[in-house]
């Protein structure tokens, strides 16, 4: 199992009707997350933040300048979907 892997499995776990609990369980305890180098974040991993983080209860520190992950699907655009 690599990163992708972890991630995908993740999103399939937190998705689950079967396993609600889970998700429910880490939306209890991470009230607060900061998020740092959020420049280098995919798509898929901003999906799990936003199932996670319902209160808006996040931070996140990056530079969109700084982004070097492009070829693992990163994209610059994501401080525009986080605005919103």
């Amino acid at each position: 199992m690599d990163f992708d892997d972890i991630v995908g499995l993740t999103h399939v776990l937190l998705t689950d009707p079967m396993a609600k609990h889970v998700l429910e369980g880490l939306q209890r305890t991470y009230k607060y997350v900061l998020i740092d180098e959020f420049q280098d974040n995919n798509f898929a991993q901003f999906s799990l933040v936003r199932k996670i983080v319902t209160e808006g209860g996040i931070t996140v520190v990056g530079d969109a300048d700084q982004n070097i992950y492009r070829f693992q699907g990163a994209y610059t655009q994501i401080f525009n979907d986080f605005k919103e």
